[in-house]
């Protein structure tokens, strides 16, 4: 074809046409796609070997994922059409699972479903070694609730002194439960010193965040 308002000649003779070369009956090789890094993309190479940063990734999500799915059934919704999923039993399960793939709000979350009895008899003892489990991870509220049972000697040895240092940690996470039980653990001298200023000082960082149980609390210090 020639294009119009082409400002070359038509040409004057037909060029011959050259024979195609014959295709290879093979498949085209595709070569996966490589990343930056230079090592090749999961699929595509069937030698990859997942590393430990991506087992643990997967992990990790495993465990969210089993923690969200636990949560859903124990909490469903106030929606009527999700009323019916409700199903603690089945939520504990969940938890289990999230628990047992080392997430934190996962084993805090089962520690609790065991401290109140929903979905699973009550027992002290294996909600407070939920709650373990999760504070050495570094959970905020799961220290805050180790450190209630550590001073109610509720499922663990009764320790203030341990219940102090757990409600600390807590506070310095910005917890308003941790401030709060700190602020008491001062006030009544509870696993330390009595200490008035530094109870006022925990409450009014409580209150601060909204904790109505604070804001009593300072008030009864005037």
């Amino acid at each position: 074809l020639w294009f119009f308002n082409s400002t070359r000649e038509p040409p004057t003779a037909l060029l011959p046409v050259q024979p195609l070369a014959p295709r290879s009956r093979r498949a085209p090789s595709v070569q996966p796609p490589v990343p930056p890094s230079g090592r090749m993309a999961f699929p595509g190479n069937a030698n990859w070997q997942p590393g430990l940063d991506y087992a643990f990734g997967v992990r990790k999500a495993l465990g969210k994922a089993h923690r969200e799915l636990g949560k859903a059934y124990i909490y469903p919704g106030a929606e009527e059409e999700v009323q019916d999923l409700q199903d603690p039993a089945l939520g504990v399960r969940s938890l289990s699972s999230s628990a047992c793939e080392g997430d934190a709000e996962g084993q805090f979350e089962l520690g609790r479903r065991y401290d109140e009895g929903l979905g699973v008899p009550r027992d002290a003892w294996t909600a407070a070694a939920w709650y373990e489990k999760a504070a050495g991870q570094g959970h905020a509220r799961a220290m805050c609730a180790l450190g209630w049972c550590c001073a109610k000697g509720q499922g663990v040895a009764k320790s203030e002194g341990r219940a102090f240092g757990l409600f600390m940690k807590a506070a310095e996470q910005r917890l308003p439960e941790g401030q709060f039980n700190l602020g008491v653990c001062y006030a009544k001298g509870r696993g330390t010193a009595r200490d008035v200023k530094r109870a006022e000082e925990m409450y009014r960082k409580a209150a601060a965040q909204g904790h109505t149980d604070a804001m009593v609390n300072l008030g009864v210090l005037f």
